[in-house]
């Protein structure tokens, strides 16, 4: 998904975070699926190891992680102390 939005977008997309958290994301979703015309993958988030985790995280929680990821990932070469 990073890749086909593109790193100028993704930016775009962080600095508008604090406000697009307030939207419907079901809105937010379609909207990004045809502004960057996104596709329906066959990845099974849902499809964990039971030794790896007791419960599935909730698709909020899962956008954290996220966020985090890819942020972490724009700072290049610095780290940080989350966990």
């Amino acid at each position: 998904m990073v890749n086909k939005i593109g790193k100028e977008n993704l930016n775009h997309l962080i600095s508008v975070a604090n406000v697009l958290h307030a939207e419907n994301p079901l809105a937010v979703e379609d909207d990004w699926i045809e502004v960057y015309g996104l596709e329906e993958g066959n990845v099974d988030v849902t499809a964990v190891d039971p030794e790896l985790a007791i419960t599935i995280s909730s698709a909020t929680q899962m956008g954290k992680v996220y966020q985090r990821l890819i942020y972490d990932t724009m700072q290049s070469g610095k780290q940080t102390n989350e966990t």
